[in-house]
């Protein structure tokens, strides 16, 4: 049994019980019963709002996740390619190359000339900057020899100079 139908028979209860009453109280009673008909059905309008609402913001909440899910999405894929191209390039030889984390010069790739160089056996470039490195060395070595002879004739030039006199 509804509230609505509960209403309803207790009027029907109150108006055989009080026929013999005058007007004046039927009346009353009658707007008194009304009022709680409206209140219930008044009630009944905002459980249907509020449902409505609430079935609204489930909804709202699960776009928003969604939402969020394919950005998440959107994201590990973009990291995945990052990784992709890294593990390329470390496969094909190449250094990974951080910021602020140079193992070595940068270069531009020729792969036609590189094939051309595999071919030929042709890698003197590469040695280029030792041998400028070791030219470097022997000529501070052979500078430091010839300083250090330079030295030891002065010095015993002014001891024979000493000697004679």
């Amino acid at each position: 049994m509804t509230a609505e139908e509960h209403i309803k028979e207790m009027m029907k209860q109150y108006n055989e019980q009080n026929k013999e009453l005058g007007s004046v109280l039927v009346n009353e009673r009658e707007n008194q019963m009304k009022k709680a008909l409206e209140a219930v059905q008044q009630r009944k309008q905002r459980k249907e709002e509020e449902k409505v609402k609430a079935e609204e913001d489930r909804k709202r909440k699960e776009k928003e996740e969604k939402a969020e899910r394919e950005k998440q999405i959107a994201r590990v894929t973009a990291e995945r390619e990052k990784r992709d191209g890294l593990l390329k390039a470390i496969q094909n030889k190449q250094k990974a190359l951080f910021k602020e984390c140079y193992s070595r010069p940068i270069y531009n790739f020729n792969r036609n000339l590189h094939e051309n160089q595999v071919q030929n056996e042709d890698f003197q470039w590469l040695h280029d900057a030792k041998n400028s490195e070791l030219q470097k060395q022997s000529y501070k070595q052979l500078l430091e020899k010839i300083e250090k002879l330079s030295h030891d004739v002065d010095r015993d030039l002014v001891a024979l100079q000493k000697g004679r006199e």
